[in-house]
């Protein structure tokens, strides 16, 4: 009798990408203070790559180099590195911002981190790190015993837009930043 393959559930799927991840010579971890000056040098391409595009969400006011060191110092900075070289970073924190009080929550009673400041190297974009990213987020989360996800993105901001589709975000409501109008999503995990 022919065996048929199994096909693997969803906790079982995550241990096969984090198998694929270490045969592509990727590892994500928690940043740390001797990582801030390739932090620093990661999150200038990012913005120049987006200030080419004509996204205007960062520039040098934001995010800046005490915002990283202060991430690394709370332990909320999570680096994607991809072959010994730092491709994507992003922040994971109990920190809404101000506006945050405007969203329409689908989830308001429900336990919460925000995700914040995800970036990836142009260099690799369109290549599944922010993707990668995203799931890892959900799974640390999951194992904390945390329900539910935020965040915001700046609405000129057409890829990350699309990716908080693409990987389930709902949008529940617009808040005003500095540079303008910020959409803000949640997930339940």
């Amino acid at each position: 009798m022919e065996k048929k393959e199994k096909i693997p559930d969803a906790k079982e799927k995550r241990a096969y990408e984090t198998l694929e991840q270490r045969k592509k010579g990727v590892l994500i971890r928690k940043a740390q203070f001797e990582d801030l000056p390739d932090i620093v040098s990661l999150y200038k391409s990012v913005v120049k790559g987006m200030q080419r595009a004509g996204i205007i969400q960062w520039d040098e006011e934001y995010p800046t180099r005490e915002v990283f060191s202060g991430d690394i110092e709370k332990q909320n900075m999570y680096l994607y590195i991809l072959r010994e070289k730092l491709v994507g970073a992003v922040v994971l924190n109990r920190e809404p911002y101000s506006g945050y009080s405007l969203g329409d929550w689908k989830y308001p009673s429900d336990s919460y981190y925000v995700l914040h400041r995800l970036c990836v190297d142009p260099s690799v974009q369109g290549q599944g790190v922010a993707t990668e990213l995203m799931y890892f987020c959900e799974d640390i989360l999951r194992e904390k015993g945390i329900s539910c996800i935020r965040l915001d993105t700046f609405s000129g901001n057409r890829p990350a837009l699309l990716l908080y589709k693409k990987v389930g975000y709902e949008g529940v409501g617009v808040m005003a930043m500095r540079k303008g109008l910020y959409f803000l999503y949640e997930k339940k995990i």
